[in-house]
């Protein structure tokens, strides 16, 4: 659920990154004095939590709370069932997003505050109803069809800067196990989606679709919401998203979404372009690498190693006979024959590694390596680099370290269903945001940020920029191959 931002050079990646930063319709950045003071008072390699209220003091409540007498109202669930949050670089906010399936009704929108540390809400709760179909009559759906339904989003939460939105991809939506619905003709079930929500609309007094369609009648509507309607139904071996992992970057100055979609354990890449929304664009799917036999995985998580142009996917599968931890595809080489790698981590010493559904990862586009939180163990990181054969193949075998915290101040972790899209790298700051598991004794779900260790940039390599063909901005061939 990560934003890679635009790259040209190195040593100069973090520079030209901020300056490419875009700040399109309405949005202001939000000053980041606040989190770079806390960055600046913690030490290289060590944690600082940022978050001044509880994140349950920004629940609704009352009469636009969701109706526990009728729907179920877990609202830590948003953060604890296979979740994901947005960092919204546009303001330096966090959005999060979440519940679904059996878990929570509520589609409301939370915004954490960067440049004041609060969590606060983006919109109200829809109201939820019942809807007898001849497929399954515990169909459940938002009143007015102009918000989604609440849904497991496990990594499918991401910012769009370039159109200034956020974007959720789904999953099992609320007290259905497939994706995003709304009414069609005939009172037949249409699918929908993804759908975004517009932060320069954001008012927590109002719900995010249409006037009367909050649990209070009466609350007024802040029609936030836009629905690509169903764009990726129309593309083969797209059915949903449960499962998903994804990682965002800029193509041609457009918001691009690759997506790994695992209908069952094997994992299939797509490439998701949301297109002009606020100018009515549908979006385009397209596929961009088939799995090997050997690429199981659940309860992922993916960055996009902009330096070298790969797509990077955690592997873990209780059951896979071929255990692997990471499943690599080489994005320059998009199409129906692009087989993704299979990659084992090692310890420096030689001593394998164990990759787990615990993990979030994220691209550091500071020093080119990607960064492992052990969701499940506080605080302790890893460390990996792409690693190449000789003739420029992507190796089977990557080194890792690990990164003890230098700070007893750290997140509790202990995510029971993985870290998913909790965890991103912030360009502007040159630091991780992380937010940590919902704590039944505390009532809050932290937002933390790790502060990288100083480490040396990598030396270039004789390559050249993918600035045409494929376009990925920023991205950048490993190495001319053999001729």
């Amino acid at each position: 659920m990560k934003t890679t931002s635009t790259m040209k050079s190195i040593p100069t990646l973090r520079a030209v990154a901020l300056s490419a930063m875009c700040l399109c319709g309405t949005a202001q950045a939000q000053s980041l004095d606040y989190l770079q003071g806390l960055l600046d008072a913690t030490p290289g390699g060590g944690w600082v939590k940022a978050n001044t209220n509880l994140w349950s003091q920004a629940w609704p409540t009352g009469a636009e709370a969701v109706d526990v007498t009728k729907e179920l109202a877990a609202t830590r669930n948003v953060v604890h069932a296979w979740s994901s949050m947005a960092w919204d670089s546009n303001r330096n906010n966090l959005l999060l997003w979440g519940g679904g399936h059996s878990s929570y009704a509520g589609n409301e929108m939370y915004v954490w505050n960067g440049s004041t540390g609060a969590w606060g809400l983006g919109s109200l709760p829809s109201r939820v109803e019942s809807v007898a179909n001849a497929v399954d009559n515990r169909t459940r759906l938002v009143v007015d069809d102009a918000a989604p339904q609440s849904a497991h989003t496990y990594e499918g939460n991401l910012f769009l800067p370039v159109n200034d939105m956020f974007v959720t991809i789904g999953g099992p939506v609320y007290q259905d196990a497939g994706t995003f619905k709304v009414r069609g003709a005939n009172g037949s079930l249409v699918t929908a989606g993804p759908w975004l929500w517009d932060p320069n609309k954001a008012n927590g007094s109002q719900v995010g679709g249409t006037t009367g369609s909050g649990w209070n009648p009466a609350t007024t509507g802040g029609q936030m919401w836009t629905n690509q309607g169903g764009s990726w139904a129309n593309t083969a071996g797209l059915n949903h998203f449960v499962n998903n992992s994804t990682a965002y970057v800029q193509e041609n100055g457009q918001d691009v979404v690759y997506v790994t979609v695992k209908p069952g354990a094997w994992g299939t890449l797509y490439k998701y372009t949301p297109g002009d929304v606020r100018n009515g664009s549908t979006g385009a799917w397209s596929l961009v690498g088939v799995p090997s036999y050997r690429a199981a995985s659940l309860e992922s998580s993916a960055t996009i190693d902009s330096l070298n142009g790969l797509y990077i996917n955690t592997a873990y599968h209780p059951s896979t006979i071929a255990n692997f931890d990471l499943n690599v595809w080489d994005l320059s080489k998009a199409g129906s024959r692009n087989v993704d790698t299979s990659v084992n981590l090692v310890m420096a010493d030689g001593t394998p590694f164990s990759i787990s559904n615990e993990f979030g990862i994220d691209f550091n586009s500071s020093d080119g390596t990607v960064y492992m939180w052990d969701g499940n163990n506080r605080g302790t990181l890893y460390r990996t680099q792409a690693a190449f054969n000789a003739d420029g193949s992507i190796a089977t075998t990557w080194t890792v370290d690990q990164l003890l915290s230098s700070t007893a101040a750290q997140p509790d972790g202990n995510h029971r269903f993985g870290v998913g899209g909790k965890w991103q790298y912030v360009d502007a700051l040159g630091a991780f945001v992380a937010l940590d598991e919902y704590s039944l004794t505390t009532g809050d779900a932290g937002v933390w940020f790790y502060k990288p260790l100083v480490t040396a940039v990598p030396e270039p390599t004789s390559v050249a920029l993918m600035l045409a063909g494929l376009g990925l901005v920023g991205m950048r061939l490993r190495r001319k191959q053999p001729a």
